[in-house]
C-alpha cells in the first residue's frame, strides 16, 4: 500500500541530507526501498492519469 503523500517528506528529506546533486530517478528508488513498495505499488496512478 502506498503511504499519503505527507508521508513521503521525511524520507525525501533524507534522501538530500548529503548535500550532493541527486537525480530524480535516485530518490524514487530510494523512496520506494525505504517504503519497501512492490513493483505494482510503484505503477500506481493518480486520480488525474499521473
Amino acid at each position: 500500500m502506498v503511504p499519503i503523500f505527507t508521508k513521503f517528506f521525511y524520507p525525501v528529506l533524507k534522501f538530500l541530507e548529503s548535500g550532493t546533486v541527486q537525480n530524480l530517478k535516485s530518490a524514487v528508488l530510494y523512496v520506494s526501498d525505504y517504503f519497501n513498495l512492490s513493483d505494482e505499488d510503484c505503477q500506481e496512478k493518480i486520480k488525474s492519469g499521473r
